[in-house]
């Protein structure tokens, strides 16, 4: 949750610094307005693999050591030779879609805007939509057993 006069990248970095340092973190997946060098940079510095596509006319950026390319401009360089599908389904950036699948869920059952005018009033607010959508998805859930089980 951000305030309106806060654009989503520019928290990303605050947002990573939040975790542990100690806690692993495999890849960070986003759409492509954090394909800025703040998002990446803080994303390379927690050793995590950015998956962010590029911007439309994107170019290549300057190598991050001697010799080894930025991870953007791989990125650049496997859409260019195979294209953003094969891209997308080979670094696992699908995998992004359950995110926005929930939060889709979410706006769905309790609408799109906060109630609340003020930032901490509206962050419980939020809290307090995700939870009760928590709770459904759980009331839902099927009980699944393995076929040997049987």
């Amino acid at each position: 949750l951000t305030a309106a006069s806060v654009g989503d990248a520019e928290v990303l970095p605050d947002l990573l610094d939040q975790l542990p340092p100690e806690e692993p973190l495999a890849s960070v997946a986003a759409d492509g307005a954090y394909d800025t060098r703040a998002c990446h940079e803080a994303i390379r510095t927690r050793g995590a693999q950015a998956l962010i596509p590029p911007r439309a006319g994107a170019v290549e950026w300057p190598d991050v050591d001697e010799g080894q390319a930025h991870p953007r401009s791989t990125i650049i360089r496997s859409i260019q030779a195979h294209g953003a599908q094969h891209w997308k389904n080979s670094s696992g950036y699908h995998r992004r879609s359950l995110a926005e699948t929930a939060m889709y869920r979410l706006k769905t059952l309790f609408g799109g805007q906060l109630k609340n005018r003020r930032f901490d009033t509206q962050t419980t607010e939020a809290y307090a939509r995700i939870a009760a959508m928590n709770i459904m998805t759980r009331l839902g859930m099927p009980e699944s057993y393995p076929v040997d089980a049987l």
